[in-house]
């Protein structure tokens, strides 16, 4: 589905190993119904990924605030403190447009077979 990007942001986490790694954190306005309503939604991806997928699709992140690309959204159930279950909406994935519209998909494979 299409949204709109609105920010990046990088975040540092801490493992349990006492490793530290980034993350790229990124929020979209997406319409997630026929009716028009459009939500505030947040997604990440690891920066090494990052940086590969964006050098792959040929864009820089300044170029893509207030740009249109294409999210997968996902929903996951998680219990609060107070016992409560409760459900929370997210983009799984965040992918670029290319000219025509459509999805840049990077393929999983470094070397893919062509015959």
């Amino acid at each position: 589905m299409k949204a709109t990007l609105k920010n990046f942001k990088i975040r540092k986490v801490d493992t349990k190993d006492g490793k530290q790694f980034e993350m790229l954190d990124y929020t979209c306005d997406v319409q997630v119904n026929d009716k028009g309503e459009i939500k505030t939604l947040k997604g990440s991806m690891g920066t090494d990924y990052a940086r590969k997928y964006f050098a792959y699709c040929g864009v820089k992140t300044a170029e893509l605030i207030n740009k249109t690309v294409d999210v997968v959204v996902s929903k996951r159930k998680y219990e609060n403190a107070a016992g409560e279950e409760r459900t929370i909406t997210f983009i799984k994935y965040l992918n670029v447009l290319n000219t025509d519209g459509s999805p840049i998909i990077m393929s999983k494979d470094s070397n893919p077979i062509n015959f």
